[in-house]
């Protein structure tokens, strides 16, 4: 009898913790354990991105997000971003990064392959792989009329429907400090080398022969600039578009396209051609004389999928065909109206390039051409090529043929130093005269000891950029839009601003600079608030669970020894009566 009785009281033990077993996944909340894990790609050469990263894991941490942080050369990086978005950083792709755009400070030329479908990675800019019907209908209606009025409506109706479906989290507006010899005006922290032709310095003739030493963390990754995904520094001098930008003041920030090769243009009456009459005064860096062959070749050129230029995608939207009239006229047709037309044809990637050298190069082989790797083609620029020491130095020397005139400036050698610390300490003792904006937003910790300096300038403002957290909208996750809006109010921008950046920013509500015609200020701003992400994240389907209690802790045993006791208690009670009633 007793070992019936114990026979059934182990089998009441086991059955009770067979239940247990099967009922505590929907009781049990391991505290701690992330609701999912997301990995940030961040530039191991960019110390401010790994500290942003950092933060943004500290707070993401606080609703159950697990945030792991990749470091990667920027080579790599830019290699998994631009190219076929995987759904995943697992899969081979990305799910979160750090991104600065530069937008061109006249016009929206690169926002539809920036921020619409049509302009998805590698054709165009979108990597993040955003789609949004109505934004890119408001977008388009913007980009496709003259009448700045209705452009405005449009870009406002944008700017509110981007924050609504956010494929980013814009964090802020950059403050570039440009750091020069006080005597250097005109140097820019947006144009870089593109207006040298407009510096001069203080105190000195042209006919001191003027060597500027400027500073750049690297060689240019290409030597043709249609090209152009880095190495603008070294090659905006030498090369020239139909148009050129001009800074008329730093501070503010005001530009203005001004013509280069083009004596002057119109527009057909209904906006979709534009015939250019060609400057005849203007001849190449080797001698020979520019015409209309020179542009007819680069568009077609840049047209011409095969060639791989960077400016395919954004050109060849609204640019249909290019022909000669004649050697000084060209007319280029469109497939829709373009307002933005005059500023693209102000960018370096559409700088025009010489028929007579290029012009028998397949198309498909432009990129891997002696011309992009060794030594430049000849340009129209205010500086031509002189030699190139990788590694240490390029040397560009004023033309004497610019239409415009010999440069103030005689000689620009661009300096290679890639320590932003070491560059500051050559220009604090004269060996160079001024560092590239990327490198002097790396400097912002030094900045105050400098303004005290006479010798020493600390100039610039808000520059036409955006920085942003970039979200792969091929993710599973990241497609849910709660999930973006949640990351969005994750995010510590007062931290990042204020700390980090020591002020060298303004909080952003719009990828918009708001100096440009068209910025909308009242475009909703997202907040830093960890209680509105958890609901974002919860209309997600993603529930944080609450930290446990010392009573919480336990309620699964509780319920567990309840369990127990209760079949136990029930054995033992109905065996004991079973047994008086024998």
């Amino acid at each position: 009898m007793k070992k019936k009785l114990i026979n059934v009281i182990l089998l009441a033990i086991t059955t009770a913790q067979m239940i247990s077993a099967l009922i505590s996944p929907a009781f049990t909340a391991v505290e701690g354990q992330p609701i999912f894990t997301l990995h940030i790609l961040v530039n191991s050469a960019d110390s401010l991105q790994l500290e942003m990263a950092s933060a943004l894991r500290e707070e993401f941490a606080k609703n159950g997000i697990q945030l792991e942080i990749v470091s990667m050369e920027v080579g790599a990086l830019t290699d998994r971003l631009y190219s076929e978005t995987a759904s995943s950083y697992e899969d081979g792709g990305w799910d979160l990064a750090f991104t600065t755009w530069w937008w061109w400070p006249t016009d929206y030329m690169w926002f539809i392959g920036c921020w619409t479908a049509s302009g998805w990675s590698p054709q165009g800019w979108n990597f993040m792989r955003w789609a949004d019907s109505l934004a890119d209908t408001y977008l388009d209606n913007a980009m496709s009329t003259y009448n700045k009025t209705e452009r405005i409506k449009w870009l406002h109706l944008w700017q509110e429907r981007f924050q609504e479906n956010p494929p980013v989290a814009l964090i802020y507006w950059p403050v570039i400090p440009q750091l020069s010899d006080a005597k250097l005006q005109k140097v820019d922290p947006m144009l870089w080398t593109g207006n040298a032709w407009q510096w001069y310095v203080e105190g000195k003739t042209p006919e001191d022969n003027v060597v500027i030493k400027y500073s750049v963390d690297g060689d240019p990754g290409m030597l043709n600039p249609w090209f152009m995904d880095g190495g603008y520094a070294h090659l905006e001098p030498m090369f020239s578009p139909l148009f050129r930008m001009k800074q008329v003041s730093l501070e503010p920030p005001v530009y203005e396209i001004v013509p280069e090769l083009v004596e002057s243009y119109e527009f057909s009456a209904d906006g979709l051609s534009v015939t250019f009459h060609l400057l005849h005064n203007v001849t190449w860096h080797d001698g020979t004389s520019f015409t209309a062959r020179d542009v007819v070749f680069t568009f077609e050129a840049i047209l011409d999928p095969a060639t791989g230029a960077t400016s395919y995608g954004d050109f060849s939207e609204f640019v249909d065909s290019v022909y000669m009239v004649d050697n000084y006229t060209v007319v280029l047709n469109l497939k829709k109206v373009a307002p933005h037309l005059i500023s693209m044809l102000s960018a370096g990637g559409l700088s025009i390039l010489p028929y007579h050298v290029l012009g028998g190069v397949p198309h498909s082989e432009l990129r891997t051409h002696e011309t992009n790797t060794v030594a430049p083609a000849p340009g129209t620029g205010p500086y031509k090529f002189v030699r190139w020491i990788k590694g240490q130095y390029m040397e560009l020397e004023a033309f004497d043929n610019y239409w415009r005139g010999r440069p103030f400036v005689d000689k620009i050698i661009l300096m290679v130093i890639p320590d932003p610390i070491t560059a500051l300490q050559a220009l604090k003792t004269h060996e160079i005269d001024a560092i590239h904006p990327s490198q002097c937003q790396q400097l912002i910790n030094e900045i105050p000891s400098l303004k005290g300096l006479t010798d020493i300038a600390v100039r610039g403002g808000v520059v036409p950029a955006i920085t942003f957290l970039a979200f792969n909208n091929n993710h599973t996750i990241l497609a849910n839009p709660y999930v973006r809006k949640a990351l969005c109010h994750a995010i510590p921008y007062e931290h990042i601003i204020n700390d980090l950046l020591k002020g060298y920013a303004e909080r952003a509500n719009s990828p918009v600079p708001p100096y440009w015609f068209g910025y909308n200020p009242d475009a909703p701003a997202y907040t830093y608030d960890i209680e509105l992400a958890k609901h974002y994240l919860e209309k997600a389907g993603y529930h944080y669970p609450l930290p446990t209690t010392p009573l919480s802790a336990y309620t699964t045993e509780i319920i567990t020894t309840a369990i127990c006791t209760f079949i136990v208690g029930f054995l033992l009670g109905y065996f004991i009566i079973k047994r008086k009633q024998k």
